[in-house]
């Protein structure tokens, strides 16, 4: 579908998950209001045959990078067992990645440009282990690993007196309404998710105006809003070590398991109260994925608040997706009912993607030059990209087990199997999001 390039009032409306930048200016521009509010009925896709635009670079084994920009390739075949593997003995299903990558052929091409720094980073949980205590938390095993993370101070799916102390960890931000886990194989999702969103944007794993400004200019200050353990800002600070890195999250534990050099910077920081940084401070912000933790009436007070960290010129990015998927079998279009359903409980919006255009001209006129990209992509067939984004998320569909159980009256085990069936069909199905 490519990028839209114009001044606001042009800026078009689009369906799915987007990647919008917008650079900064103080004069007032003469353009009217966005003439649409936020869309709540579901967009068709223009043709159910045409999934991708661009499609994913078909890549050979003697693929190269430009000078500039560093390649590394990367293989999730059956000896490559150390990238998403969380079998670590704890209570929990294991979700590991190699059965999927067993099981398909083309996965060898899965090419990570620019991203990696190594062909093979070890587990999360034991390339963090010398930054954690030795003590186990409470309510665990002699079994599970000293290394272990606990960030359980509140469930934001359940009373706390429900809470069940060997299932999922939470952050401990009573005012947010993040519904995924912030535990370890959250963290290793989050991973294997930056990596395939950089293979669906071509490689581009932030917009070419900021790449740019990277790539000529020292010094550049860079804010990673919900930042994790920094995988993102990792990647970037292999291919511009000379920039200056900034991350911030709400789950104060996970942003301790970060890895810090002297120029890349974690603190705790909600950008739904205040971030915890001066006015006009950053050449380039970057905010992904927070669908689930962003209630549709806060959208517009959050991009004033990246808008209010950013210097003047500078660029903001929002990478976002909607709650919907296309070409449904009937247990996917069950379990979507519930979760459109748990959605609008929590004041959260199915179509966060399409409608980040009008939150943008809802919170101010002083930007210019917003850049507008819509990818599609398969879920569990179409290989390499395909298999990869299945996996995902089937591993985020069981991410919100806790929460979804309790809107579906259902068991866990009913839930996990319903995720199970969904997922198998969703390459009979052809299904795909944007």
């Amino acid at each position: 579908m490519g990028v839209v390039l114009s001044t606001p009032a042009n800026s078009k409306e689009r369906t799915g998950s987007t990647r919008t930048s917008v650079l900064l200016t103080r004069s007032r521009s003469k353009t009217q209001p966005h003439p649409k509010g936020p869309r709540d009925l579901p967009l068709k896709p223009q043709s159910q045959t045409r999934f991708f635009s661009p499609p994913p670079p078909q890549l050979s084994d003697n693929t190269t990078a430009s000078p500039s920009r560093t390649s590394e390739r990367f293989s999730l075949d059956s000896d490559n067992d150390s990238f998403w593997d969380l079998d670590i003995g704890r209570k929990q299903r294991s979700l590991n990645a190699i059965d999927f990558a067993k099981t398909s052929n083309n996965i060898n091409n899965l090419n990570t440009k620019p991203l990696l720094s190594r062909p093979n980073p070890p587990p999360i949980l034991l390339s963090r282990a010398k930054s954690v205590p030795t003590s186990k938390p409470p309510g665990r095993s002699d079994s599970t690993p000293e290394v272990y993370r606990t960030a359980r101070v509140w469930n934001p799916n359940a009373p706390a007196s429900t809470v069940d102390q060997d299932r999922r960890e939470y952050h401990a931000v009573e005012s947010s309404a993040y519904v995924l886990p912030s535990d370890d194989i959250e963290q290793s999702r989050i991973r294997f998710q930056t990596i395939m969103l950089a293979y669906a944007f071509a490689g581009e794993i932030i917009c070419p105006p900021a790449r740019r400004m990277l790539e000529t200019t020292a010094g550049v200050k860079v804010l990673d809003v919900g930042c994790a353990q920094g995988f993102w800002l990792e990647s970037l600070n292999e291919q511009y070590p000379n920039a200056l890195y900034y991350g911030v999250d709400i789950a104060q534990d996970v942003l301790e398991a970060a890895t810090k050099t002297k120029n890349m910077k974690y603190q705790f920081g909600n950008v739904l109260e205040r971030l915890p940084f001066p006015d006009n401070t950053f050449d380039y912000v970057h905010q992904r994925l927070l669908v689930f933790g962003m209630p549709k009436n806060q959208y517009v007070a959050v991009i004033r608040e990246l808008i209010r960290v950013a210097k003047p010129g500078a660029w903001i990015e929002l990478v976002e997706s909607d709650i919907n998927a296309y070409s449904l079998g009937p247990i996917n279009a069950y379990l979507e009912g519930y979760i459109r359903k748990g959605s609008l409980e929590r004041n959260l919006d199915l179509y966060c993607g399409t409608n980040l255009g009008y939150y943008i001209h809802q919170a101010t006129r002083n930007v210019r030059h917003i850049g507008h990209k819509t990818v599609s992509v398969p879920m569990n067939w179409d290989p390499p990209l395909g298999k990869a984004h299945g996996m995902n998320m089937k591993a985020f569909l069981l991410g919100l087990e806790d929460w979804l159980h309790h809107v579906m009256n259902i068991s866990r085990q009913e839930y996990k199997d319903i995720v199970e069936a969904t997922f198998l069909e969703w390459e009979e199905y052809k299904t795909f999001t944007n």
